[in-house]
């Protein structure tokens, strides 16, 4: 019997029974590193990195991870779950979306959803069938959803409600700084400095220690008070082809982008030559200037352009937490 290069990989992972680095899957598979690396591309599902070229098994390491979710007023009120959200990414597992979700609350008793789409009544997608959990829990704006995974080969998890004042301010902002970190390095080692929601979650919920029993906040609340980060449905985010990003939501490095006088943001190219590195606006090609106080902008005379090569300090400058309007 013939096995591909993800059954052999599949193989090794299942008999040896805990994760293995890319090194150890080589020798145990016979497969080149540079195989596994084009196998084991951020499409695959089954096969997750859950560290520095470690790689496990996702329902292995999935089950017993905590999310957290604060459900907005139209979320409890209609007894949903927006598919706008990154909850709805860590319920699917990144890519499986048409996965049939089940959620049990502390009574064991379950709660089938529904996939639903945009109506005239709600402009948003969703997942419907929490109506009775909301009223059966008493839930109120503010609240926490905690999802803790059962079993990901069947889509199943625990859900329990956490009142607003059962918070732990404390830990859950230690535990948004290291998330909202891991994150910058994530899209900092992007080319365009900015990540899809999508593929960012798919990079981050494997690496992140979820199965702390309190997890930090959802993703969009932990960005939106750093300063670091642009959000593409908070920030008039450009893209590098000169498109306003309306469809998707879009995380981007803040220090990477220039604010023009419309409150747009717009990508900044960094280019190298024999003198330095430099940045150059995307939309119009024009040499750029930063400087630490007030960011990126046009330079205004041949000597400023000449003299806007990038100091050390723009690539050191990524500390502060609070975000900046």
């Amino acid at each position: 019997m013939v096995f591909s290069n993800k059954q052999l990989l599949q193989k090794a992972l299942e008999e040896n029974g805990t994760a293995l680095t890319i090194v150890e899957l080589s020798q145990k598979t016979q497969l080149q590193v540079a195989k596994i690396r084009q196998t084991l591309t951020t499409w695959e599902k089954d096969i997750v990195r859950i560290g520095p070229q470690t790689y496990d098994l996702k329902w292995r390491v999935y089950c017993g991870k905590t999310f957290r979710h604060t459900p907005q007023a139209i979320e409890i009120e209609k007894g949903i779950l927006s598919t706008e959200t990154d909850v709805y990414y860590y319920l699917i597992a990144s890519f499986d979306y048409r996965a049939k979700i089940t959620l049990y609350d502390e009574d064991d008793v379950a709660y089938p959803l529904t996939d639903r789409k945009q109506s005239k009544n709600l402009k948003l997608s969703y997942l419907s069938g929490l109506s009775k959990w909301f009223k059966k829990y008493n839930f109120e704006v503010n609240d926490d959803i905690l999802f803790t995974c059962k079993d990901i080969k069947t889509h199943e998890f625990k859900i329990r409600r956490q009142k607003k004042q059962e918070r732990d301010e404390f830990i859950i902002a230690a535990k948004n700084r290291r998330l909202a970190d891991l994150v910058y390095d994530i899209i900092n080692h992007t080319l365009p400095k900015q990540e899809g929601d999508m593929f960012l979650i798919r990079k981050y919920v494997y690496v992140y220690p979820f199965n702390d029993p309190v997890p930090p906040d959802g993703l969009i609340k932990v960005l939106a008070n750093n300063k670091r980060f642009l959000i593409s449905n908070i920030d008039k985010m450009y893209s590098w082809t000169g498109h306003r990003i309306k469809d998707f939501l879009t995380v981007g490095l803040r220090k990477y982008y220039l604010q023009n006088d419309k409150k747009d943001w717009i990508p900044v190219i960094i280019d190298t030559d024999e003198f330095g590195k430099y940045g150059y606006c995307s939309q119009c090609s024009e040499r750029v200037i930063w400087e630490s106080d007030i960011g990126w902008h046009h330079t205004k005379t041949d000597f400023e352009s000449a003299e806007s090569y990038i100091p050390n300090e723009f690539f050191t400058s990524d500390n502060s937490k609070t975000r900046m309007n």
